[in-house]
């Protein structure tokens, strides 16, 4: 961004203070000690607001990357620039290399990948920020098939993070976990079924027992003899023994 600091050489105003771009500056010839018409310093400033408002975006960029949508939404709802204005701004930025969803989305992909994401969550995560279904899902497709393996890495790290539970809820808190991270219902079950849970099988019995006197605690105060007894058995069998 340029600033453009204009004087009256007959002192008949104050001085004018303007922004434009760069670009601009050297597409219009204006040089230092020039002259402009009225009728160009009216254009310039006509057009300040959209030239502060590129400055913007600029500085929203170089911070974080950002979409063509996220960009598009944050001029609409922060900026008085017209439709036509806003269009012109997120072409410029285009045409100039600093908006790409191509390359925003590639390297989104390549990043939620390392962090074991799925890629059911890698769609809905990139849709939201405006990228094209179609776009995420060709660029899904043109990478090495990865999928079963960083869900079967996730299982195992999630897996070490459930304790105290029966076989059966532990799976069903691990599928949970791995939906919710983005990996298919299918998948889910493919790599749980692969797992090992003789451990948990060990501890089965304990962790019974721990559930029973948690239920214990929680209904004797309410029920006694077998309505007590019943309450208990109902509540363990919920948590899956």
């Amino acid at each position: 961004i340029v600033q453009l600091f204009l004087s009256d050489m007959q002192g008949g105003s104050e001085d004018i203070r303007l922004s434009m771009t760069l670009d601009d500056y050297y597409n219009e010839g204006i040089r230092k000690g020039g002259k402009l018409s009225s009728h160009k310093i009216e254009e310039i400033r006509n057009n300040e607001s959209a030239v502060l408002a590129y400055e913007g975006c600029l500085k929203r960029i170089l911070a974080k990357d950002r979409t063509r949508k996220e960009i598009y939404d944050w001029l609409t709802q922060n900026t008085d620039c017209s439709i036509e204005a806003i269009n012109r701004i997120v072409d410029r930025l285009e045409q100039k290399g600093y908006l790409n969803d191509e390359r925003y989305c590639e390297e989104n992909i390549s990043r939620m990948k390392v962090a074991l994401l799925g890629e059911e969550r890698i769609l809905r995560e990139l849709r939201k920020r405006g990228i094209p279904a179609e776009m995420i899902q060709q660029k899904l497709a043109e990478r090495p098939a990865d999928e079963l393996e960083h869900a079967r890495e996730y299982a195992e790290k999630a897996s070490n993070s459930i304790h105290d539970d029966s076989v059966l809820m532990k799976q069903k808190k691990l599928k949970s976990k791995m939906m919710q991270r983005g990996f298919s219902s299918e998948i889910s079950d493919s790599v749980i079924r692969e797992m090992d849970f003789t451990e948990d099988e060990h501890n089965e019995l304990e962790n019974l027992r721990r559930c029973a006197q948690k239920a214990r605690k929680r209904y004797e105060k309410k029920y006694d003899s077998t309505q007590l007894r019943n309450h208990v058995f109902r509540y363990c069998a919920a948590q899956g023994y």
